[in-house]
This record gives structure tokens, C-alpha cells and sequence, in this order.
């Protein structure tokens, strides 16, 4: 399924997740697939992505990160609860958040493979097209 992806641009170009932090970060390098890490899978929590540009545009109001189209695979459309990142003495555990809710749009994806990066330009023609 095409989906896409918000993430941070590293100053070295180094593409990485942009609302996970720490052990929970994925890195992604464009053409190759991606998982989250194991000990999230294994407790049904994979990576995130739009089922729109609008919905990824919508939530990207940080004009800093980039926005790309991927190769989503192993989709999950039944999300569980946010996660929130306990500091129990430094070891940060993974709880629950039911406080929280996923950006209107959010789906999870076993899989993810970045295919190409959309323009500033393109991103602003599309949405507003959307919105005419």
C-alpha cells in the first residue's frame, strides 16, 4: 500500500523516525525495507505512517522535517494505545498511554520502504488541490 512517512532530516542526511526518541528511533535508508524495533513489534507496536498526504501534511507543521511516499506493507488499521516512555530509573519502559490519541490518518505498518521524497512545492499543490 503507497502511505507516507514524516521523518527528520539529519544535518549529516541520516533519515530517521520523528516522534520516536532513543532506543525506540528507527533509521531509514530510501529503496530499503524497515521494521520497528523487535521489543516494540513483539508487543504489537510497529512503524507509523499517513494513509494521505493530506492527513501527513496535516500533521507535519514543522516545515523542518521531509515527507515521503513508501512502500507500506503488513498494515495494521486497528491501532493500540500511544506509548508513553516511563523513566523507571533511567530503563525507559513502554506503558499504555490511553490519555493520547493517534493523528487522524495514523496507520501502522510492519514494513515500511521509503520510494521517493515529496517536494515542498508538490506537497503544497496537492493539498491545496485537495482543498479547493
Amino acid at each position: 500500500m503507497r502511505a507516507y512517512k514524516v521523518l527528520f532530516s539529519h544535518v549529516d542526511g541520516r533519515l530517521s523516525s520523528y516522534a520516536a526518541a532513543g532506543d525506540a528511533s528507527t533509521t531509514y535508508i530510501p529503496g530499503e525495507g524497515t521494521v520497528a524495533p523487535q521489543y516494540l513489534a513483539n508487543i504489537g507496536y510497529h512503524l507509523c505512517c499517513f494513509d494521505s498526504l493530506e492527513a501527513a501534511m496535516a500533521w507535519d507543521d514543522q516545515r523542518w522535517n521531509c515527507v515521503w511516499e513508501v512502500e507500506a506493507e503488513g498494515i495494521l488499521y486497528e491501532l493500540p494505545p500511544m506509548l508513553a516512555f516511563i523513566d523507571y530509573a533511567k530503563c525507559f519502559t513502554p506503558v499504555p498511554d490511553h490519555s493520547c490519541s493517534w493523528p487522524t490518518g495514523t496507520i501502522m505498518a510492519e514494513r515500511v520502504t521509503l520510494i521517493r521524497e515529496i517536494e515542498r512545492e508538490e506537497e503544497d499543490e496537492q493539498v491545496s488541490a485537495v482543498c479547493m
